[in-house]
């Protein structure tokens, strides 16, 4: 955001955030969309407006050197869904 000529405001949380957009603090919250695609689900007040500055994607992670018996079980569940299209559906149910 220090590209653009904005006054930027940090605040400890994203209930912070929205508490500042809806008092009027503030006039736009720049976070995680899926975050804020989900408090805009929950709360009609508030919308996601335009393009994303930097698309980045989530992961999850294991204990590196440590041989966990879950790995694996993530790894196929996460293909299945995908391949089934459950993925997708989750995704635009809740972003």
């Amino acid at each position: 955001m220090r590209y653009y000529d904005v006054t930027i405001m940090g605040t400890e949380t994203l209930d912070d955030l929205i508490r500042s957009l809806k008092t009027g603090a503030v006039d736009a919250v720049v976070y995680d969309a899926p975050a804020l695609m989900y408090v805009a689900e929950k709360d009609p007040s508030i919308r996601v407006v335009g393009k994303m500055f930097d698309e980045q994607k989530y992961g999850v992670v294991f204990p590196q050197h440590v041989q966990s018996p879950y790995e694996e079980i993530f790894d196929v569940a996460i293909l299945e869904i995908k391949g089934s299209g459950e993925y997708r559906k989750i995704y635009n149910k809740w972003f």
